[in-house]
């Protein structure tokens, strides 16, 4: 797994989203996109596995069997936003482009940077 900080800036590929198909397996459904950028946020984990919709009858008949879900893995997927405002985006791991460098560096606690004087400068009064 490739290692990010919050806030680089990565090409993304690939878009995943985590599925049911076929209305009982839960799966990753990855598609395609035309690449752009975006800033990692954070990783979320994912179970996959099959889904059993227990049965219809009341909660307290002795028939009742509770919705499950049997796991048979987990996947970390990368979540990234394009803007700040965004919803965050999944992304596997091998869908992350090349291009990877830090997004922006602000100053340590919201601190103007002091600026830099040039001492070979006169000044005249």
């Amino acid at each position: 797994m490739k290692t990010f900080k919050i806030g680089d800036e990565v090409d993304v590929v690939a878009v995943s989203t985590v599925e049911y198909v076929d209305d009982v397996n839960k799966q990753i459904v990855r598609r395609e996109t035309e690449p752009f950028l975006a800033v990692i946020v954070g990783q979320a984990v994912k179970q996959l596995g099959r889904y059993s919709g227990g049965s219809h009858s009341q909660y307290f008949s002795p028939e009742y069997e509770p919705p499950s879900l049997t796991v048979t893995g987990t996947v970390t997927l990368w979540q990234v936003r394009t803007g700040m405002m965004s919803k965050p985006l999944l992304v596997q791991d091998d869908d992350l482009g090349g291009s990877i460098f830090e997004f922006r560096k602000f100053p340590r606690y919201g601190r103007k940077p002091k600026p830099k004087v040039d001492d070979s400068v006169e000044v005249v009064g």
